[in-house]
């Protein structure tokens, strides 16, 4: 702002009398006068700011604004300007001039034009008639007549802020009767700032702004994009700033992300201009400082173009004062809003489906009988001069011989509703085989459902391109895309649309030297333009071939290697394949008869099954079955066409080609076979298992030569139409690359390349769901979870609640003794009490009961899952009836009533999961829906739909906020009640899929701990916090320490940055340490930080930290891969290492992935207690994240602090509640492992429910591993009388599984041979007899921990009482698989199994590093204990012989044959030769030393 100031000089008149009164009258004038420079002096002309919007352009207006091309002006009452000549003369009767001194901040603005001048005398009349002459270089002379000597002059200059002086004049002598004054005026400019989230009007602004600088409209113009806003360069934030505070106006265009609202106010906080928020939804609505109201402006921008914007900036600018000449056209320029467009027409604009088609035809592009593919793309690129991408997609599906028709649409709803209803459709027949659509958020904004409806109407693929809002920042990114998600990605994932992928970028080109605006230009990535097109042509020739030539590549998962390991999330995976394939059969598939169970459970033990490197024998029975295998030759043409980048890092993980992974005989052997026209197939293993080492070390380790070679098969020689990959979950969507927004160097987009994915996931895990839409371009066929029904009550736990029924119905006191005790017992031998903390000897009896009671009501009315779920097969009879019943029981109060059972039975009646599949393998559309756990959300119902997440940005919603702050009360109350004091640090898990579900518990929960509270913007969208007062908490705000999965990073990365602000400004806060636990460590860690040597801006970042996560583009914490490969790690503290190695990077605000491992470790030594929320069906031993997440997390911090941490998990699942792990766990033994209602129902599942029970039985051993606190020996001892000496479930499990089997028994085993569980000689005895026997009888399962581990298999031989023959029949059967030898005891057990083989004689040693209790074999059994193995009987004289099974699923599986391993019993004659002369080299030095005593 300029300082004015100006000069006036006051004259006498001629003729003026000298009399006293006129004097008088003389100075009361001059008084007034010197007052009203005074007050003009002070007058300040700023302005405030105004608002902006979006419609398209064209115009030629050349009305100047200051009076064009003039040196002198005649200015009349109106303020017109009238040219004339420059040597014009001024006439005698002209009276006063003044001259005029212009100085402006933009001078050009005068350099071919005059100042507009204003006058008014002294009465406040307006002049006419003044003339404006140009007399030099900035002056000029104003000359107009009036009897006046005292005037106002406003003066004005284009796209200057006009400014008044007060002139007096007076003659200069008496010969000249003019009268002359004079002024200087310093005119500034009008000062326009936009901030847009549309970088493509970038160039229309320069463009524009260049045509009114023509026109004589010089003012500053700044733009700035929302990705400038957060791009967290300082000299760009600070330019911000600094435009801000000059602005008189700020327009806020297209902006709702909380990051950048939040920045965008910070930046332009303490401006004076006026701000108005133009197309920013309801962002801004109820702020009283920025006007919302844009209807006027909004059309300025969806009319989109050059003229349109020109329009726009003197519309919005006459807003806060600028002069705009009144000939201008300030309407808005109305294109089309829908058009159709090839960039070879010359027709600009073709306006319907006929005309574009003839053209088509006549200029040659048409192919005849060539599907129709349609592309749509925003008017705002297209008139932006940023069309290339939408082009280049264009000319590359014209060039694999595709029609193609392009509509260009404004922003509007209608007008893309119109290029679909006019352009895609003939009347409700679709005239397009495809859709390409390169526009964001929903078709009908903010409105998925209706959108969802017209696309159906097409029933076509719809295709969701995307492109990079800064194309270098993605390029160098890991994460890939992250604040265009959510209206690029998750929107029109909600109205069905497929595969993000990216097509380009905004790329900066050159800068204007006027505007300093850098016009960004939207660059299409070749390689990326190809990917799509080739999808599309791929996803059109399913709708044009024939089922029949169709070839289809049905992939499951086999993930760890070994026969017991073919599964997927709570799917019957044998019996899904079966009803797929007859399908399959049914509509047409080229496909052989042989579908049968049968044969489908001998495909995934024998050609179909994976084997890891350390079985060779194993794999050469794979090859003898008929698995596919490649010559290496023909690989290395596939993997030389890698990216190179790709190929050295799978050398340096793998060796060269074809590595030690599946190879047999110089060639890759791929588990599968083909049946007709469809190959049935395990997928990979993912290669953690093959070198433990890489588990703690490599977080991105990639894929192996044999993993590559099975997907370049499928593309190059299968030549897949399209991939089915069954189940939840794959690992190909969790290779390394960038999270969203794949380039051509990502493993999932280079693997899976061209072939469409379809993917059956069971509906209430969206979370891991959307990972695979995202990462593996997935279309989602949603299956049913498995049934749920009570657990109810059995056994002794019915027993001890007849007995409390009994208790409390008698009078008879001495009966009531009596059943006391017998509750007392039966109370400690379920060990209840430890649950429920009584102590036994000093509760009251009746406190004991009513805990008791409500302890059985607990675990018998808690929902279990029975048996598996079949793709495509629907409940029926009593399960569907209890499934209805366990629905109703969530919610009683508004779904208990008739109405709402018959419509959830009509529901669950149905599902289109077979039926969809078909559809989507014809290339069709299939209707998106929400994906959820149907007891909590019903409305997922029925399956068989591409479901969906939601919006990341609505967690936590208010429900889940007031659930998950309870949660945090109760959880801090039990803490304190057991310790005396308060947390210090919590630690907490936070998983995407978890907070999916119940829309944010987690969050609620972390936000609580710290004392904060949500705060939702007008839509229900999670913006910010507040603080609650700790007058209002009555407590210390605590510590967290927040620990991320993977995907939680890759879906809310915005909520990510928000928690991260939370945690660094309760630590900014004026509270005492006592009363702020997070103020209380972050200062000691950022004393500490800067002690050792950091600077204060470092050592703020990492003492500030709390959110923590595996490295950018890494998995899991590794714990999940390492446990199970039982021969890669010791003891606990290789597990630590891992954890601390995989999940130490830390993430918020300016973080993504800053490895800091000893600020983790300087975290987790404050965390005193853990959580995490379970909320549905999924347990604690159901998977194995829980026990690699929660448990790894308690596992580290008590390792480094050496201290006891309090787990806890967060029950949600019906009535949310507080429990410990340990009550927990325990509850889920009980209402599923020892359940024989839950064992039923899998083993009713036949092989794959089998399969179940070992699983969890695993998971089972990996909380013992990570907590073993947790876990006591009578689970172990529980788990063993159940399963391995219960005869009938033996049994079951034998005919349904016996690899299943025989890895629980070798679980139970290692647990033993670690010391996890203290297990007594009988038992152990009896489980290893039963391991060998049952390997000599079936084979070896050949898993991680079975014959992957020659020590744990030498373990087994020792802690045997089998006789030397069937040992070593064990032995060579371990050889025959692995070929490596164990050793046999030389001396003979009895035939009975009496005798124990440990002792002297075995050769084996113990594995080092063992606990001492692992060492040796345990003896004294007590009486129950030795009843029960003794009552199993020895395995060792069992045949292969089993009894009968009601079970439809129980499918036979034929021993091994003696023949085979007695072959490779023998010992050679060379070892027995050895063990002699050994013996007699002993011999020698005995006697020897004898003689010399």
């Amino acid at each position: 702002m300029y300082n004015k100031k100006f000069l006036i000089k006051s004259e006498g008149g001629e003729n003026v009398k000298k009399q006293v009164l006129l004097l008088f009258f003389g100075l009361i004038i001059g008084i007034t006068v010197f007052g009203s420079a005074v007050s003009a002096a002070d007058v300040n002309s700023n302005v405030n700011g105004a608002q902006i919007q979006m419609d398209s352009d064209v115009s030629n207006s050349t009305v100047n604004p200051s009076g064009i091309n003039a040196s002198t002006v005649v200015v009349n009452s109106q303020g017109s300007n009238n040219c004339e000549d420059s040597d014009y003369n001024v006439t005698a009767g002209t009276d006063p001039e003044i001259t005029l001194n212009v100085n402006l901040e933009h001078p050009k603005a005068l350099s071919n034009n005059l100042p507009t001048v204003t006058v008014t005398d002294s009465d406040g009349k307006t002049i006419g008639d003044v003339t404006v002459t140009k007399t030099g270089d900035k002056q000029y002379k104003v000359n107009f007549t009036s009897d006046k000597k005292n005037f106002n002059l406003t003066v004005g200059a284009g796209g200057h802020v006009p400014q008044t002086v007060n002139v007096s004049v007076s003659q200069k002598n008496a010969s000249d009767s003019t009268r002359y004054g004079e002024a200087t005026v310093n005119l500034r400019v009008y000062n326009l700032l936009i901030i847009s989230g549309s970088p493509n009007y970038a160039k229309n602004f320069v463009d524009s702004n260049r045509e009114l600088r023509d026109k004589g409209y010089y003012f500053n113009l700044n733009f700035f994009t929302t990705t400038d806003v957060i791009s967290g360069d300082p000299n760009v934030q600070n330019k911000i700033k600094k435009m801000a505070s000059r602005a008189d106006l700020i327009i806020l265009e297209m902006m709702s992300e909380q990051d950048t609202v939040s920045m965008v106010r910070k930046l332009i906080n303490g401006t004076n201009a006026k701000i108005m928020a133009l197309r920013c939804g309801v962002t801004f609505l109820n702020d009283p400082i920025i006007d919302s109201n844009d209807t006027e402006l909004t059309a300025y921008w969806d009319g989109t173009g050059t003229e349109n914007m020109a329009r726009f900036q003197l519309k919005a600018l006459q807003k806060v004062g600028m002069n705009v000449d009144p000939s201008e056209d300030l309407s808005v320029v109305n294109y089309p809003t829908e058009f159709i467009y090839h960039p070879d027409s010359n027709i600009s604009m073709f306006s319907t489906w006929d005309d574009y088609l003839k053209w088509y035809m006549q200029s040659g592009h048409y192919k005849s009988g060539a599907p129709w593919v349609g592309i749509m793309m925003y008017g705002s690129m297209f008139f932006g001069g940023n069309s290339d991408m939408a082009m280049s997609i264009l000319r590359s599906l014209e060039a694999k011989g595709l029609n193609v028709i392009l509509a260009v649409t404004t922003s509007t709803d209608k007008a893309r509703v119109n290029a679909i209803l006019k352009y895609f459709l003939d009347g409700d027949l679709s005239r397009i085989n495809a859709l390409v659509a390169c526009v964001g958020f929903n078709i009908i904004y903010n409105n998925p459902q209706n959108s969802t409806d017209l696309l159906k109407k097409m029933d076509i693929p719809i295709f969701a391109p995307i492109y990079a809002s800064d194309l270098e920042a993605w390029k160098n990114s890991s994460g890939g895309l992250s604040s265009e998600v959510y209206w690029q990605v998750a929107w029109p994932e909600m109205e069905g649309r497929i595969e993000p992928i990216i097509m380009g970028g905004v790329e900066s080109g050159e800068t204007d030297p006027y505007t300093s605006i850098t016009v960004k230009n939207y660059e299409p990535i070749a390689d990326r333009i190809e990917r799509i097109a080739n999808r599309v042509l791929n996803w059109v020739e399913l709708q044009t071939l024939p089922n029949s030539g169709k070839k289809i590549a049905l992939i499951y998962y086999n993930t760890a290697g070994g026969k017991d390991g073919v599964g997927a999330s709570y799917l019957n995976v044998s019996e899904s394949i079966s009803e797929i394939l007859k399908a399959l059969k049914a509509a047409g598939y080229n496909l052989s008869d042989d579908y049968s169970v049968d044969s489908i459970i001998k495909l995934l033990l024998t050609a179909g099954n994976n084997v890891g490197s350390w079985a060779p024998g194993e794999l050469k029975k794979v090859v003898d079955a008929g698995a596919i295998t490649i010559p290496v030759n023909e690989y290395m043409q596939w993997f030389n066409a890698l990216p190179e980048e790709l190929r050295n890092e799978v050398i340096v993980k793998w060796g060269p080609a074809p590595g030690n992974v599946m190879v047999y005989e110089d060639k890759i052997v791929l588990p599968g076979i083909m049946l007709g026209n469809i190959f049935v197939g395990a997928q990979p293993m993912r290669g953690w298992g093959e070198d433990p080492a890489q588990i703690a070390h490599s977080p991105t380790l990639p894929p192996t030569h044999q993993y590559i070679a099975f997907y370049m098969w499928l593309q190059n020689e299968m030549k897949a139409n399209a991939a089915i990959h069954l189940g939840t979950h794959g690992t190909l969507e969790w290779l390394p690359g960038k999270s969203v927004g794949l380039s051509g160097d990502d493993w999932p987009d280079v693997l899976m390349g061209n072939i469409p994915d379809i993917y059956p996931y069971i509906v209430d895990n969206p979370g891991e769901g959307t990972q695979a839409k995202r990462r593996g371009y997935a279309v989602i066929i949603d299956h049913m979870t498995a049934p749920e029904i009570s657990s109810g009550l059995y056994g002794d736990l019915s027993d001890l609640q007849t007995l409390i029924n009994s208790y409390d119905s008698t009078t008879d006191e001495e009966r009531k003794n009596v059943l006391e005790k017998q509750i007392r017992e039966l109370v400690t031998k379920l060990h209840l009490d430890q649950d429920l903390g009584i102590n036994m000897d000093t509760e009251a009896f009746n406190n004991i009961k009513n805990d008791v009671e409500h302890k059985l009501q607990d675990i018998s009315t808690t929902l279990m899952p029975y048996g598996l779920h079949t793709f495509g097969v629907t409940l029926n009879g009593t399960i569907l009836d209890q499934m209805i019943e366990s629905i109703v029981s969530f919610d009683p109060a508004t779904r208990d009533n008739q109405e709402f059972r018959d419509k959830l039975r009509e529901e669950l009646s149905k599902n289109y999961e077979i039926e969809d599949l078909l559809t989507v393998l014809s290339g069709k559309f299939v209707s998106p829906a929400l994906g959820g756990d149907p007891i909590r959300k019903p409305d997922v119902l029925p399956t068989g739909m591409n479901f969906y997440s939601f919006d990341p940005r609505s967690a936590p919603d208010k429900t889940a906020w007031e659930i998950g702050k309870n949660m945090a009360d109760d959880m801090i109350a039990d803490y304190y009640q057991k310790n005396g004091h308060y947390p210090e640090s919590v630690g907490v898990v936070l998983w995407s899929t978890e907070t999916m579900r119940t829309n944010g518990q987690t969050i609620a929960m972390i936000l609580r701990y710290m004392g904060l509270e949500p705060v939702w913007d007008s839509s229900g969208r999670f913006k910010s916090f507040k603080v609650t007062p700790l007058s209002e908490l009555q407590r210390p705000r605590l510590d967290v320490m927040v620990t991320i999965s993977g995907l939680f990073r890759d879906t809310f990365s915005y909520t990510i940055d928000v928690l991260d602000r939370a945690c660094r400004e309760v630590g900014s806060l004026q509270e005492s340490n006592s009363d702020n636990y997070v103020k209380k460590h972050y200062q000691n860690d950022y004393n500490k930080y800067i002690q050792e040597g950091m600077s204060s801006k470092d050592a703020a970042k990492f003492a500030g930290a709390r959110i923590f996560g595996p490295a950018a583009e890494g998995y899991g914490t590794g714990i999940a891969a390492q446990v199970p490969s039982t021969s890669g790690w010791k003891d606990q503290s290789d597990l630590v290492d891992t954890y601390l190695s995989r999940m130490s990077y830390i993430y918020g605000s300016g973080n993504y992935g800053v490895q800091a491992t000893e600020t983790f470790k300087d975290q987790l030594k404050n965390v005193q207690a853990t959580v995490q929320v379970r909320d549905n069906n999924y347990g604690l031993l159901d998977n194995d994240d829980v026990y690699q997440y929660l448990g790894g997390l308690t596992m580290a911090a008590k390792s480094l602090s050496g201290q006891d941490v309090n787990v806890y998990i967060a029950n949600t699942r019906s009535q949310p509640r507080i429990e410990t792990l340990g009550s927990f766990l325990s509850n889920e033994l009980r209402t599923r492992l020892y359940n024989p209602k839950w064992i039923q129902g899998m083993l009713n599942e036949g092989f794959s429910g089998a399969h179940e029970i070992d699983q969890e039985l695993g998971n089972f051993f990996g909380w013992n591993a990570v907590t073993p606190g947790a876990i006591s020996d009578w689970m172990w001892q529980g788990m063993a009388q159940t399963y391995a000496f219960d005869s009938s479930v033996r049994s079951q499990m034998l005919q349904a599984n016996p690899y299943a089997y025989t890895s629980m028994l070798g679980w139970m085993l290692e647990a033993g041979r670690r010391g996890m569980w203290n297990v007594d000689k009988t038992t152990l005895t009896e489980l290893a007899n039963q391991y060998a026997s049952y390997t000599n009888q079936y084979g070896v399962t050949c898993c991680h921990h079975t014959c992957a581990n020659i020590m744990f298999n030498q373990w087994v031989v020792q802690a045997s009482s089998l006789n030397s023959g069937q040992l070593q029949q064990f032995a060579s059967v371990v050889a025959a698989a692995t070929g490596k030898s164990i050793s046999v005891p030389s001396g003979s057990s009895s035939q009975s199994g009496s005798q124990s083989s440990s002792g002297s004689h075995s050769s084996s040693s113990v594995t080092p590093g063992l606990s001492a209790s692992a060492s040796k074999v345990q003896g004294s059994a007590s009486g129950a204990q030795s009843s029960s193995a003794s009552q199993s009987g020895s395995a060792g004289s069992q045949s292969s012989s089993t009894s009968g099974s009601s079970s439809k699923n129980a499918h036979e599986i034929s021993p091994v044959s003696s023949q085979s391993s007695s072959a490779a019993s023998g010992v050679s004659f060379a070892a027995i030769i050895g063990v002699i002369c050994i013996v007699c080299l002993v011999a020698v030095g005995y006697f020897r030393t004898r003689r010399n005593i």
